[in-house]
Order: structure tokens, then sequence, then C-alpha cells
């Protein structure tokens, strides 16, 4: 029974290791603020979209399974354990050890600019249309990070005739693709789509897996870029020309199989890629 039990020790630890191995940053959720000024009909209230926005975050970052999160009260713990606040990261006056003592590498924080339903400028008269942006920072809280912005925006339009239950669906859905399109700009930003392996077969590897990529998406592959950085490994979004095109085949938890449409003669490991 003792050597079952050390066996089942052994088994947990390697468990928790490999699920370790698949994060390559510690996130901590800081404040989300409400910063809409407008007169959208069917706006909501405040706290209680950007608390609906911070937990979508939360849950769209844990879906990418790259990322170790810390929600806003952990965070908070987390800092106090040093007699830190977000906020003294937010102002950028800290001395050094505050970025190695806490062990993570980006606060994310920002606010919601704008939410609501609004009449659309085109289109039919009466016309409307769920609207909704926010502008978000990633604080660079580890040396060899750098913070990044970004301004994700959504839009969808009710169907004709909605009633208020379907202006509200149609603002829940909204708020739902403004996740989705910051969560797709922050990987861009932190860990970029790329091409691990290609085998004999004519097939690609890449480092998304389920909840980042699905059967049948195209993606684009680009050219390396410049190699001023002494062969280093480029961070931040994928530039230049696009040289081959790929078809997501299958998935799994980490990685994914791509079969190559075109530009097989210029692919190679490392290129980076980006969804179509």
């Amino acid at each position: 029974m003792k050597n079952f039990s050390w066996l089942f020790v052994i088994v947990l630890a390697l468990s928790v290791s490999k699920v370790s191995a698949q994060t390559v940053a510690t996130i901590g959720l800081g404040d989300i603020n409400y910063k809409v000024d407008s007169d959208a009909a069917n706006s909501r209230n405040g706290d209680a979209t950007r608390a609906s926005f911070a937990r979508q975050l939360s849950l769209l970052l844990l879906d990418t399974r790259k990322f170790k999160l810390l929600d806003s009260y952990q965070l908070k713990q987390k800092l106090a354990e040093h007699e830190l606040t977000p906020a003294d990261y937010y102002q950028g006056d800290l001395d050094s050890a505050a970025y190695e003592m806490t062990g993570l590498d980006y606060i994310l924080t920002g606010s919601i600019t704008e939410f609501g339903i609004f009449e659309r400028s085109t289109g039919p008269e009466g016309s409307e249309v769920g609207v909704a942006e926010a502008d978000l920072r990633l604080i660079a809280t580890s040396y060899g990070s750098e913070d990044a912005s970004v301004t994700a925006t959504a839009q969808l339009l009710p169907e004709a005739g909605s009633t208020e239950t379907n202006k509200a669906e149609v603002l829940d859905q909204t708020l739902l693709q403004l996740g989705n399109d910051a969560i797709e700009q922050m990987m861009a930003v932190l860990f970029p789509l790329r091409v691990m392996k290609i085998s004999e077969q004519g097939l690609v590897s890449l480092n998304y897996g389920q909840g980042l990529l699905a059967v049948g998406d195209t993606i684009q592959v680009f050219e390396r870029a410049s190699a001023s950085n002494n062969g280093a490994v480029e961070s931040g979004p994928p530039q230049g020309a696009v040289i081959a095109t790929l078809e997501v085949v299958s998935t799994s938890t980490k990685f994914s199989t791509a079969r190559i449409l075109d530009g097989a003669d210029r692919l190679e490991r490392g290129l980076k890629a980006e969804i179509l």
C-alpha cells in the first residue's frame, strides 16, 4: 500500500508539472473600470457591466491554457504580502525589487469606454447596433516583459423589431465579443501563433490548441522579420508578407495540426501566423 501511495504522489507531481509547463505567464486581474459617457439606449449599470466583463476576461484567459491567473482578490492578497497594491504598479514608480518578488508577469487593467445599443448612422432609418469598446493595458511586472496596450471593439446587429429581451441578449453577446477580441489581441502580443514543426507528410504543428483554434480555421503564415535582433525570438504580433496558407485539421489541448494549402516551399519552424 505504501508503494502504491508513493506511486500516486509521483504521478500526481508529474501531472501538475505538465500542466504548469503549459503556462507562459502569470497575469493578475486588476481594476476594470466603466467610463462610458453616452446617451445610448439600453445601456446598463456600470458596476454590473464591468464585473461581468472582468469575469469574461478571466474565463477567456483560462480557456487559452497558456496563463496562470490571479483574480482581483487573489492579486490584492498577493501584493499585500509585500505591502504593495495594484495602484503602485499603475503609477509605475516602484523600485526594481518590487518587480521580482511578487512572481507576477503582468497586471491586466483598463476601462470599458463604450457600451450600449445605438442608432446606426447608415442603413435603414431606425436601425440599431450593439457597440462595445474597451481600452486595456497589460502592465509588465517582471524583467524581460514589456507593457502592452490593446483597444478591443465589438458590434452586433439586433434583429429587426427586436424586443427589450432580445436587446438585452444583444448586449450580452456584444460584451462577449468584446472579451474575445481583447484576448485575441493579447495572445498575439504575449504568445503569438507559430509554426512548431513540419512533417514529411506535409502536416504543420501549431502552438495553439483547443479554445484558440478550431478545425476548419484558415491560418496565414508570415515571413520572418529581418534578423536585426541577432537571432532572438521575436515578440509581438506578426509583421511582413504572407508566405503560406494553412487549414486546421485537428486540435488537442496544447497543439493543433494543419494541412498546407499553399506556400509549402517557404514554410519553416518558428514562423509567426494568424487566424484569417
